[in-house]
């Protein structure tokens, strides 16, 4: 199964997630936001370091999903670091925090609403998301 796939737009860029639960959703989507920014996959492997742990609740998935990739785009670009989903429970989200080495091939301002979804269909999710940049 593909894990996503990215949509170009005329002036902003589309990624389009799948999962066959909400953890993979997560997963995948924290890999396909980072390939989009990176223009390659991240190892975690590769000698980076955890410093932080965040938690995050909620009660809404879609909206949480919004939520995280605005998390993501905040702690990359002010913060300098990277998320990796740890522990992904009923309402509840854990993800350790590393530095990021990875050069910076695009900048994503925000998120958008527009065209904006999380679809969920007999546990198997789909989602589509249009970055600003």
């Amino acid at each position: 199964m593909k894990k996503f796939e990215i949509i170009e737009t005329t002036a902003d860029v589309g990624l389009k997630v799948f999962g066959e639960n909400r953890k993979d959703f997560i997963d995948n989507l924290i890999e396909g936001f980072y390939y989009l920014v990176f223009d390659e996959n991240i190892n975690f492997d590769e000698g980076l370091k955890s410093n932080q742990v965040v938690e995050k609740d909620f009660d809404d998935f879609e909206d949480f999903v919004y939520d995280l990739l605005n998390d993501l785009i905040f702690y990359l670009y002010i913060k300098k670091s990277l998320f990796k989903l740890n522990i992904f429970g009923e309402n509840r989200a854990f993800f350790d925090v590393y530095k990021n080495s990875y050069f910076i091939e695009i900048e994503i301002k925000a998120v958008t609403k527009h065209m904006f979804c999380v679809k969920e269909d007999e546990g198997f999710l789909e989602g589509f998301i249009v970055f600003d940049i």
